[in-house]
């Protein structure tokens, strides 16, 4: 005889998932014949796709911040375990700021993309000490560094921020127009 149990993949039940209105546009009721039928303007799914791949790449659900939450406050946690934890918070933290695509853009994006995101993360990075300490903990700003020394970039009055909240060994100069 099988060992075999079977599982509901997606077992139904309460819908706790938070949600947000996008937007008032784009949808309307219309009368065809004698129904009245809900018109969806295809823009309505460009933009929700836009945002669901956004959400979906960048942010963790708010059932998921709170486990992170929770290992951080459980006092039988291990070092490490804490350390992931926070480790997930910080990245989520970056990632919901936008910082994390543009690191990743400028590591990996053509001439004309790199120069884009690095003038993004110069303008977050502009008079907010805060955008400046997260791009130095996604560690853009290492990259950013060397494409200006490379001189695939230029900068007008430049100049270089250092911050104290970034450890001594990854502690690097964001450039920065004056």
């Amino acid at each position: 005889m099988s060992d075999y149990v079977h599982h509901t993949m997606f077992p139904l039940g309460p819908d706790e998932t938070p949600y947000r209105k996008l937007t008032d546009e784009y949808v309307s009721v219309e009368k065809f014949g004698d129904e009245e039928i809900v018109k969806i303007d295809p823009r309505a799914l460009t933009l929700l796709t836009f945002e669901a791949f956004k959400d979906v790449s960048h942010l963790l659900r708010p059932g998921h911040l709170q486990q992170l939450r929770n290992i951080l406050d459980d006092p039988e946690a291990s070092d490490n375990d804490r350390f992931v934890a926070f480790d997930l918070l910080k990245n989520a933290n970056i990632a919901a700021g936008g910082i994390l695509p543009l690191v990743q853009l400028l590591r990996d994006g053509s001439a004309d993309v790199k120069a884009a995101a690095a003038q993004a993360l110069r303008n977050l990075a502009r008079n907010n000490a805060s955008n400046a300490v997260a791009i130095a903990a996604a560690v853009g700003l290492e990259t950013l560094v060397q494409l200006a020394r490379r001189g695939r970039m230029t900068f007008k009055g430049e100049l270089l921020v250092y911050h104290a909240g970034v450890p001594a060994k990854r502690k690097a100069a964001l450039v920065v127009a004056a």
